[in-house]
């Protein structure tokens, strides 16, 4: 399944890419550029969306990974491999910047949507790609689509917030 076949449209990406990298423009590297307000907000939904399982010797897939900056909170947890997928160009440059040199880090340029970025994983995160309302409508089909492809590639879970 790739992005012309679910809800998500190339309007839908362009508004998207439009907004992180004018935040990033504005903000710089930080949970500012991402939208997630007050600082330490980002690692409390990280510690929430890990509490479920020993990330220990684990994979994870991170959609809507921004930064990669789950990579830097689970690694303390002795994560084993990290990738990350997210749709802006500026986001996934500074996260290969700050994380690339990592062992197990990885951040691919792409949508959530496109299954051939996929790989198993032990444990699917999804932090922040559902909160906002898609141009055309269609939250409902497009979350269904996510969390479909997330839960054909773990093994273990998936954890997502809204």
């Amino acid at each position: 399944m790739n992005s012309k076949d679910t809800p998500w449209s190339d309007d839908e990406s362009d508004t998207v890419v439009a907004r992180y990298e004018s935040r990033l423009r504005e903000h710089g590297f930080g949970e500012e550029a991402l939208g997630w307000g007050e600082k330490g907000r980002q690692r409390l939904r990280f510690s929430v969306l890990a509490s479920r399982w020993d990330l220990s010797g684990k994979s994870i897939l991170d959609l809507g990974a921004g930064f990669g900056d789950f990579y830097a909170f689970a690694k303390k947890l002795n994560l084993r491999e990290y990738i990350g997928i997210d749709l802006t160009p500026g986001l996934v440059a500074a996260g290969r910047e700050k994380y690339g040199h990592e062992p197990g880090f990885s951040l691919k340029l792409g949508s959530a949507t496109d299954e051939s970025l996929f790989q198993q994983v032990n444990v699917t995160v999804i932090s922040g790609l559902f909160n906002f309302r898609l141009n055309n409508g269609r939250n409902s089909e497009f979350i269904r689509s996510v969390l479909g492809l997330a839960f054909k590639y773990s093994t273990l879970g998936v954890a997502c917030n809204f």
